[in-house]
């Protein structure tokens, strides 16, 4: 879905995505060279003033953030993440977006914006779903420049001890605010995580569904003690990766994953009554020779209207 609006030669398309907005500038005729600054970015939310979309980069060419008022987006597309900078939230509904282009005068200074210039277009923010599709995003790596400006690039993401440890407690200190390791969370799983989260809750609130994963990275304590939680009632089955950094080495720390095999291991029994069990396979061409797998029976899944098709793009 996407809606525009066009002024005096300049095009502004607003494209929806999964709380998040991809805008998109176009102008008809080039303008002259060394004349043209790039675009000021705002946005006026449901419960929001006008506000500027806020630049990494600026011509002072500090690492400050900075107003698109000051530093116009020198690209001709960006993705807006509605609360981004605030950690909240965004609110769903209807959100304005306002693009100005900006000019350099002949001494390349930039010149004051053109509020006559400035093209608006609303359009709704909030989570992306089409029939019985929902679509969900993880928002950045541990490395990236966004993640070091809320928590700090030194800021681990997980205490010592214990694996499965308490979200709540505080994870660090940064611009003035404590913020818990559950605030780092739900920053880097963003809408995935969340979408996980339900995923798994409604299962053990639904005794007659069973889940079956395929699981990378078990890093997530509440998505592991939701998996045990279910172990426990013998209504998973998951097949973990055992690429060499989940696999305990001679002489290096041990895995985050070990921990959990006997857990299940101690219920192996069970679990393999009820059709449940964690595996490591290799590749996925021996997914169909597991034995589990083969002979599994006919279950009850989460179908329509409970069934949940998530894409994920898991990036922790």
């Amino acid at each position: 879905m996407f809606q525009k609006s066009s002024k005096d030669g300049f095009s502004f398309k607003v494209y929806r995505g999964a709380q998040m907005t991809l805008l998109t500038m176009d102008l008809a005729q080039q303008p002259a060279t060394g004349t043209f600054a790039g675009f000021t970015l705002e946005y006026t939310g449901p419960a929001t003033p006008r506000k500027p979309i806020k630049n990494l980069l600026n011509f002072a060419g500090t690492d400050g953030v900075t107003s698109s008022v000051d530093s116009p987006f020198q690209a001709f597309k960006w993705v807006h993440f509605p609360g981004s900078y605030s950690q909240n939230p965004a609110p769903f509904g209807n959100w304005d977006y306002h693009a100005t282009p900006r000019f350099f005068d002949a001494n390349k200074k930039l010149l004051p914006l053109d509020a006559g210039k400035t093209v608006t277009v609303t359009i709704p923010v909030g989570d992306f779903s089409k029939g019985g599709l929902e679509i969900g995003f993880t928002r950045a790596f541990l490395k990236s420049q966004a993640y070091a400006d809320h928590y700090g690039a030194k800021t681990k993401l997980k205490p010592t001890g214990d694996w499965l440890f308490d979200m709540t407690k505080k994870a660090g200190t940064k611009k003035g605010h404590d913020f818990t390791y559950e605030d780092m969370y739900v920053w880097l799983g963003y809408t995935a995580r969340r979408q996980v989260y339900e995923m798994l809750d409604e299962a053990l609130n639904d005794n007659t569904v069973e889940v079956e994963m395929f699981a990378y990275d078990l890093n997530d304590p509440g998505v592991a003690q939701r998996c045990l939680n279910l172990a426990a009632a013998g209504r998973i089955r998951i097949i973990l990766d055992n690429a060499t950094l989940h696999r305990t080495q001679a002489g290096k720390p041990t895995t985050e994953e070990l921990p959990l095999r006997p857990l299940f291991a101690l219920q192996d029994h069970h679990l393999e009554k009820e059709r449940s069990c964690v595996s490591c396979p290799d590749r996925l061409d021996q997914f169909r020779n597991h034995r589990y797998l083969r002979k599994r029976e006919p279950r009850p899944s989460l179908r329509s209207p409970k069934r949940r098709q998530i894409l994920l793009r898991c990036l922790q």
